[in-house]
């Protein structure tokens, strides 16, 4: 049994109307399909969905549930968006509308001098601009910050998935940045894994960074696979899918890894709750 439940529509930054993807999750055999919308946040931000349309959005997604329920398993979630200074906008959202789920993501770290939010997730021209301008180019006080605002997501919002965690690493550059195993990188990533092996929450294993090819490694890095498996981490494989077909993509390359690593088992979203599925051959 597989699910995919980090998925975007046209609702926010995805290619597709909901329907679509329904459709291709059924092509493929998923047990279970979640939307996540990237939430609306009270700064501005060009692949959120604006607050007033997530009534036509939750009503579109229920639509398909009930079209759909004998075929496939259907959930309405979003990703969320972490930062620390926006925490009670934030609960406040996730209390006011009936989502099935979230996945709590980090995109934006720090701001601009005219309190810009700078996002570490868009274009690598944009990336330089706050990493000269925000931090003067240290590249060991962003990776810092980035796991510092990781931890402080968990611990404010307790997410039951955590998304992309080491999306940062997406920027790196021999030129710009630092990779993922750099021993400052290495120290932070763990550091976080420590945390989150004191709760419940779900790590994504998000195979977008390869199947887009800005990188040949998934988020986290399959390097600290054999650390989440010691700390007993539980586990969940997504395609952060933006188009139908990215729906499973990457997905025999993440369970190959994660059974190398010894972890034996992934969760999915089925029957409303996050349930462990063994990871066969």
């Amino acid at each position: 049994m597989v699910s995919n439940i980090h998925t975007h529509t046209h609702y926010c930054d995805g290619g597709k109307p909901p329907r679509d993807y329904v459709l291709a999750a059924i092509e493929s055999k998923l047990t279970s399909l979640g939307f996540s919308v990237h939430a609306p946040v009270p700064f501005d931000c060009n692949w959120a969905i604006p607050q007033n349309r997530l009534n036509e959005y939750f009503e579109e997604i229920s639509n398909l549930k009930a079209e759909f329920k004998p075929q496939i398993e259907i959930y309405v979630g979003a990703e969320i968006d972490y930062f620390p200074d926006i925490v009670g906008y934030t609960n406040n959202l996730i209390k006011s509308y009936p989502f099935d789920y979230f996945i709590g993501s980090l995109h934006f770290i720090d701001k601009y001098e005219d309190c810009r939010r700078w996002t570490i997730d868009g274009p690598h021209e944009e990336f330089k601009k706050g990493f000269s301008e925000v931090f003067g180019n240290d590249a060991i006080m962003v990776t810092r910050k980035f796991f510092e605002y990781s931890r402080k997501m968990i611990q404010d919002l307790n997410p039951p998935v955590i998304g992309h965690l080491d999306k940062l690493k997406m920027q790196y550059r021999p030129d710009c940045f630092i990779p993922e195993d750099h021993p400052v990188f290495k120290e932070e990533l763990l550091k976080t894994l420590e945390v989150i092996s004191l709760t419940e929450c779900i790590v994504e294993i998000n195979t977008r960074g390869i199947y887009k090819k800005r990188g040949d490694t998934f988020y986290p890095g399959a390097w600290a696979f054999h650390e989440m498996s010691k700390l007993g981490i539980k586990v969940m494989v997504n395609s952060d899918a933006h188009l139908p077909h990215e729906l499973v993509n990457e997905f025999d390359n993440a369970f190959s890894a994660l059974r190398i690593a010894g972890i034996k088992e992934h969760y999915i979203l089925k029957g409303n709750q996050f349930i462990p599925v063994p990871i066969t051959n």
